[in-house]
């Protein structure tokens, strides 16, 4: 059985739960530093079959990376210096922290957050270090707010588009599109194992 076809067994409850559950720990947890959620969103996507699934899959994404995201800037107010100090926060690297917390404090920040959300492994640490800037929470929390519905709603858009290709043409692309997908997530993985190791 696919990758698809095993998600597609599965409810939209479960689906749509696993999506939320998973976007919260991203950047709460740095669970985004080993799995990005553009992955996660993107394979969740491939289930949306009617404009009320894609609803609700991009309202569990969104509403999952905002509650992670706040977790994320509350952990970097009350131990901020010492997350970045961390062995953790030493691997990141410090031009990555330094990067981060130029967007959270730029003339521009709103927008810098904005886009900083389309940017794996980057927006796992920027709630971090605009809760250890002290940026005010409703500002912060009004961008991301507005980011991660874009986000979302951009990411399972695509997800939806690769699952209809697959039930539409069915055995014919069956297997590339599992293999697409299983390849996407072994190359970000790859690549953020190297990003880390340097």
């Amino acid at each position: 059985m696919s990758v698809v076809d095993t998600l597609a067994a599965q409810s939209l409850a479960v689906v749509a739960l696993t999506t939320f559950l998973f976007m919260v720990t991203e950047t709460s947890l740095f669970v985004g530093l080993l799995v990005p959620g553009d992955v996660a969103v993107l394979v969740s996507g491939t289930t949306a079959g009617s404009v009320a699934e894609y609803a609700a899959l991009v309202a569990a994404a969104a509403s999952g990376a905002m509650l992670g995201e706040t977790i994320g800037y509350l952990l970097g107010r009350r131990f901020g210096s010492r997350i970045r100090s961390s062995r953790l926060g030493t691997r990141l690297g410090e031009d990555r922290w330094a990067h981060a917390e130029r967007l959270a404090s730029g003339q521009n920040t709103g927008w810098a957050l904005v886009t900083g959300r389309f940017v794996p492994l980057l927006h796992s640490i920027v709630p971090i270090v605009s809760g250890t800037l002290r940026m005010p929470y409703l500002r912060f929390i009004t961008w991301e707010a507005a980011a991660c519905a874009v986000w979302a709603a951009t990411y399972v858009a695509i997800g939806s588009l690769v699952g209809g290709a697959f039930h539409d043409h069915g055995g014919r692309i069956g297997y590339a599109v599992s293999a697409a997908l299983v390849l996407v997530i072994l190359t970000v993985a790859t690549v953020g194992r190297k990003v880390r190791a340097r």
